[in-house]
């Protein structure tokens, strides 16, 4: 006979669940994905990227067999996603990324919003922090963003001087919702029009002038470093740093973020459109079960647990 355990093994391994884009991002990144070498540019999409570097090439081509191989590709991964540990620095605690069972659910969806406890507070102690923060949370939902008013925030500043013995700014920590896309649904078709003209335009961008050549040819292949405010430049050449930087930031900006941003999107409709993946891999990483999702099939009692 089945025990509780082994029918949610059984359903872990058979059934997909679901996470965030955000989350599929830094499952990559949390992981340390290979940084190769030899990177067949085909590989990473049909026509050639100008100046990526291999560690970003590496980071593409990690999304892209993530999406496409889930199984395979962390069969090759070592590191699990720590627990994380109360840092009492924050409201509401940091918790491990979490797997959900149903697209329509609202925490897939939803924002991040947190909150910096004082250092007044946090120089108290742990009891003080959870002291603020049973609190501050109910305090803080009467100055609910769609409700913010100077009335509201003034009525929460008296009452935290009244409980604390002083004012605070509210310091918020806000991350609009990657959900399992960010932004608008874009057919395979649009991404890919998209994607190639970008890579057609950063071409024109490189040719344009001897200046662009010049400076991408030199600059272009590590230009995340290059274009920092407190990178020098020992170049004593043609250009002035600020002209070197300029090119560098307008190639970035223009060009390659907007590349890694699509190049993900056009991976994740490509080969999984609805990034999921088997529930036992998804625990092995150190994901937890969405509280919300898995409460809601047990209470439908699809699930035995």
């Amino acid at each position: 006979m089945n025990t509780t355990n082994d029918l949610i093994s059984e359903k872990l391994s058979t059934e997909k669940y679901y996470i965030t884009l955000a989350n599929s991002r830094k499952v990559i990144y949390d992981y340390n994905y290979r940084v190769k070498e030899n990177i067949n540019d085909e590989d990473i999409y049909m026509i050639p990227l100008l100046f990526f570097s291999k560690y970003e090439k590496s980071a593409l081509l990690a999304i892209k067999e993530l999406l496409e191989d889930p199984k395979k590709y962390f069969s090759q991964m070592f590191n699990k996603i720590q627990k994380k540990e109360d840092s009492y620095t924050k409201v509401y605690k940091e918790k491990n990324p979490a797997y959900h069972m149903y697209l329509s659910c609202p925490l897939l969806q939803s924002d991040y919003l947190n909150f910096y406890i004082p250092e007044k507070i946090r120089n108290q102690g742990k009891q003080k922090v959870q002291e603020y923060r049973d609190w501050f949370i109910p305090k803080i939902n009467e100055v609910h963003p769609d409700k913010r008013t100077a009335w509201s925030i003034a009525r929460f500043q008296d009452s935290h001087q009244s409980k604390w013995g002083f004012q605070v700014n509210i310091r918020a920590i806000f991350a609009p919702s990657s959900g399992i896309t960010k932004g608008k649904n874009y057919k395979i078709t649009e991404l890919i029009e998209l994607i190639d003209d970008l890579i057609i335009k950063s071409n024109q961008f490189y040719k344009e002038s001897d200046k662009n050549t010049f400076i991408l040819d030199r600059f272009g292949a590590d230009i995340n470093y290059f274009k920092m405010d407190k990178t020098v430049i020992k170049y004593p050449g043609l250009y002035s740093q600020e002209k070197i930087k300029q090119v560098l930031n307008d190639y970035d900006t223009n060009f390659k973020k907007p590349l890694k941003k699509y190049l993900p999107e056009y991976y994740r409709i490509k080969h999984n459109p609805d990034i999921a993946l088997h529930g036992n891999i998804l625990e092995e990483l150190g994901f937890v079960a969405c509280p919300r999702c898995f409460k809601k099939k047990e209470t439908n009692h699809y699930l035995e647990i």
